[in-house]
Parts: structure tokens; C-alpha cells; sequence
């Protein structure tokens, strides 16, 4: 049986908030991970004894060969366990990505290098061998993440001294101003099959990611006095965060529920089962249509800069985008039916500004009554046509 005591303590941190830190000691030796940000008491302690498990089983486990000589023998591939279990006991979810990072990119570069005789020239080796490779920015700044925070793990976990890598600096790439011509739509409807373009309208009319979008449970559908909305869970991440629930247009509406009597069951886009085969027929369907430079990703900037372009709120795109709002802002954009109304307003006219028939693929009814009394209520259309409307005001910021 090992013997351990710990004690919790807080920390205030610029970006995160309060931070909650564990100091334990196990068997003479001293871990400090941290438990998590902003946790109430019953939550940290929770956390605290859950990595104190985490602890004492790796523990068990055959001992690393951690001192051989002057220098560590420790890999990467050593502190893996360790970093999964972090990951999950903080609740992360979404775990494919750092997977393929690690395993198409870290390892196959670092796997043999022991972590102790890593200096800053071996990050800048490696931003400059994934640069050779085509890699974007973002996507090198992303795996960057991930190699840093197993670095520090080790660190935390007394399987290396130092994060030598960390004094490497990585410019933030500028942010994406890439949108979708009209043009470059109807090529892509014209292209993709009925089912990826009703994804693709969801996503010009809810301003959703595209893990979050082949996530919508119909269940998330939900009618209420103003008309439809979609409701959803709280983002895992704090860095990918969502809306709590947008108002549904008819367009985003149509495509969820295209029987247009019938509310569906499940997953609304069930036929992809991950991110992979969706992500394969975008890059399919920008081939044949010869776009370049065009993510799915951009549909949702395509989506803030046409609410900007309709003079909507800044605060109202903020809040559709899922995006932090400080101060006054975030204090009083919390509902309410007039703050409701505002985000309705916003997507009502986005609904209006295309300017573009999207007839071609939904194949069934589009358009719902503003009531929600009943389903029944629905107006059968086998077309949503997009006109530019007089705007009476209604998009304005007043």
C-alpha cells in the first residue's frame, strides 16, 4: 500500500482563470499536475484523488529506466500513458486529433530521441522539416501544442528536468479571412450529394463547426414560442466553443429536418461516422469544382461575415460564433426574450441575403411555420428560393 498526502491550492492565471494545482507526495516523491480552472471544492477534490490513482497505478507499472547516467533515458513514447490519462480525466473528448498528431508526426520524428537531450534546435528542426512537408501554419502550431504539453507532463511527472522546447517561439498564423462566393456555392451543390449539402446549409446558417455539426442529435431540435431552435451541449473545449442554442431559419431548418413533417431520430448526419470520410468528399468535391483554398471551416467565416455585411450586432455575432465576450457584453447577453428576438433577426435576414436558389438537393419541405403549436403546422415547399429583401431595418443594429 503506498502512503501519500496532498494538499490543493489555487492560482490566478491571466487567460484560464483560477487555476487548481495538486501537490502530492506518493512514496517520498513529489507530483504537481493541475487539476483543471475555475472548479468548485467538491470537483477538485474529485480530480485530486482521481490523478492520484492515475498516479499510483503508473506507479505499478514496470519501473522507466529513469536515470542512466547524467541524462534520462525517458522517450516520448514513455510519457504517453501518462498524457492520455490527463486528457481523459479532464474530460476531453475529442482525442482523434492529438492521436494523429502524435502518431503520423511526433513519433516518427522524436520516438528515438531521449526527451533529456532534446534542445531548442530539435523544435526548430522539426517546424522547419513539417514546413518542407507543406504543412500549414495552424496545423504546425496545433502539433507544436501537443509536443509541449507531453513535454511538461514529463516535467511534472519528474520524468525530465526541464522543457528545453518551450523557448521556441511559433507565430500565430493570421487569421483566416477566406468566405464562399455565391458562385463557388452552386458549383459545390451542384457537386456534392444531396445529404452533404444540407450539411453545408446548417453550417452557412448556424455558423457550426463541422465536429459539432455531424454531432446534432435531433433531440437538439426544439420548438419554442418564437419559432425553432437548436440546442446544444456545452462545448468540451474551451477554445472551440458554441453557441448554448441558435435560432433555426428556414433554410437550417429545412435542411435538418427535410420530410418537413417528421422530426428525424438520431444522429440528423448519421451516414458519416467521423470527421475522416465527411472531411474526404469536401476535398473530393474541391477538386471537381476546381476551388482552391476553400475549408469547410470557412463556411462558418462565411457565415460572421455576412451577418456583418447585414450590420447585425457585434455582440449578436459573437455570441452565434461561440466566440468569448468580455465585460459588459458577456454580463448582459444571456437571453431573454428581446436578446432572443435579436438572435432571430439575424438569421431570419441571413436567410434573405444570398441571393441564391438552393432548390437543386433538399427534395423535400423547407419551410416551417413560426408557430410551433405542432409539426402538422409545417408548409410543404419543394424550394428555397433566396431573394435580396428591403430589409425594413430589421438587420440594422438598432
Amino acid at each position: 500500500m503506498t502512503n501519500y498526502s496532498f494538499t490543493i491550492t489555487q492560482r490566478q492565471t491571466q487567460r484560464k482563470g483560477m487555476a487548481f494545482d495538486l501537490y502530492v507526495k506518493i512514496d517520498g516523491r513529489k507530483y504537481r499536475p493541475t487539476l483543471g480552472y475555475n472548479l468548485d471544492e467538491q470537483e477538485a477534490h474529485r480530480r485530486a484523488i482521481e490523478m492520484i490513482a492515475t498516479i499510483q497505478r503508473n506507479l505499478k507499472a514496470p519501473k522507466l529506466p529513469i536515470e542512466q547516467g547524467p541524462r534520462s533515458t525517458v522517450t516520448l513514447v514513455d510519457v504517453l500513458p501518462t498524457y492520455w490519462d490527463t486528457m481523459r480525466i479532464q474530460g476531453r473528448v475529442e482525442l482523434s486529433r492529438p492521436q494523429v498528431i502524435i502518431d503520423q508526426h511526433l513519433l516518427p520524428f522524436f520516438q528515438e530521441t531521449k526527451l533529456a537531450d532534446l534542445r531548442a534546435q530539435d523544435g526548430l528542426n522539426y517546424i522547419k522539416y513539417r514546413q518542407e512537408k507543406g504543412a500549414a501554419d495552424g496545423t504546425i502550431l496545433r502539433e507544436w501544442g501537443v509536443l509541449l504539453r507531453i513535454l511538461n507532463l514529463a516535467v511534472d511527472y519528474d520524468l525530465l528536468d526541464k522543457n528545453r522546447l518551450k523557448v521556441v517561439h511559433i507565430g500565430k498564423p493570421p487569421a483566416r479571412d477566406r468566405v464562399a462566393s455565391t458562385d463557388e456555392l452552386k458549383a459545390i451543390r451542384d457537386t456534392v450529394t444531396p445529404d452533404f449539402w444540407r450539411a453545408m446549409l446548417v453550417a452557412l446558417h448556424t455558423g457550426l463547426r463541422e465536429s459539432k455539426l455531424l454531432q446534432i442529435e435531433a433531440t437538439w431540435i426544439m420548438p419554442q414560442e418564437d419559432g425553432w431552435w437548436l440546442v446544444l451541449p456545452k462545448a468540451k473545449t474551451k477554445n472551440k466553443g458554441n453557441a448554448p442554442k441558435i435560432p433555426l431559419n428556414s433554410i437550417a431548418l429545412g435542411a435538418l429536418m427535410p420530410d418537413g413533417h417528421a422530426l428525424p431520430t438520431g444522429r440528423i448526419f448519421a451516414r458519416w461516422v467521423d470527421r475522416n470520410p465527411f472531411t474526404t468528399a469536401w476535398a473530393r468535391a474541391m477538386q471537381r469544382t476546381g476551388i482552391v483554398g476553400l475549408t469547410f471551416h470557412d463556411l462558418k467565416h462565411t457565415f460572421l461575415t455576412r451577418l456583418q455585411n447585414l450590420h447585425v450586432d457585434y455582440e449578436v455575432r459573437q455570441w452565434l460564433g461561440g466566440h468569448k465576450m468580455k465585460g459588459v457584453t458577456a454580463d448582459y447577453s444571456h437571453g431573454g426574450k428581446g436578446w432572443d428576438q435579436k438572435l432571430r433577426n439575424a438569421v431570419e435576414c441571413l436567410a434573405l441575403s444570398y441571393g441564391l436558389s438552393y432548390e437543386s438537393k433538399l427534395g423535400g419541405s423547407t419551410d416551417v411555420d413560426k408557430s410551433p403549436k405542432s409539426l402538422i403546422d409545417m408548409v410543404p415547399r419543394r424550394r428555397i428560393e433566396l431573394r435580396t429583401p428591403a430589409f425594413s431595418g430589421l438587420c440594422s443594429a438598432n
